[in-house]
């Protein structure tokens, strides 16, 4: 019975929060699973903020799926892109650090790496926008990268955590 708890086949449910915010959401998946959280978007130009802390990082066995967290726009889909947004992920070769990218889609080959931070349980602030013309741009801790990314139809904006503990903070979900 317990194998059916990693079934890939079956669509992840979605849970979506209530209200303006602001949202505190503690994030806790095992290595190969995750957990996410959903927002309603105001509108087309989105802006989502917080705060997470990173209270431990597990090592994961699969090096294609890295231990990590994802800040997202996505479709209304729970499963099919397109999407953009913020990776942040630990690989096994740079233990504690975290290295964060910028991504557009499914494939790795649809993002920019843009700068590393020290896994560490300190505050760390984050803001994403994604404006009119697709213009993606992402803050964390101070650093800032932004890309164009291709247009779609926005229905939820995401937060994530797989073989991770973080805990996300003052998350609200404004128009930009």
């Amino acid at each position: 019975m317990w194998g059916l708890l990693g079934c890939a086949t079956r669509p992840p449910e979605l849970y979506f929060a209530n209200g303006p915010g602001p949202h505190a959401f503690d994030c806790d998946a095992p290595p190969a699973y995750y957990r996410g959280l959903h927002f309603h978007p105001p509108g087309e130009k989105l802006k989502l903020t917080g705060v997470m802390q990173i209270v431990s990082v597990g090592e994961h066995p699969d090096p294609e799926w890295p231990s990590g967290v994802s800040i997202l726009f996505g479709t209304q889909s729970g499963t099919s892109p397109p999407f953009a947004g913020l990776l942040g992920r630990v690989h096994p070769d740079i233990p504690g650090k975290m290295l964060f990218a910028l991504r557009w889609g499914p494939n790795r080959s649809q993002e920019t790496h843009f700068f590393e931070v020290v896994v560490t349980d300190k505050p760390i602030p984050f803001e994403l926008t994604l404006d009119e013309s697709y213009q993606l741009t992402a803050a964390v801790g101070g650093a800032v990268k932004s890309i164009f990314v291709p247009p779609f139809k926005v229905g939820r904006a995401s937060l994530y955590c797989s073989g991770a503990h973080v805990r996300y903070s003052n998350v609200v979900v404004s128009a930009q």
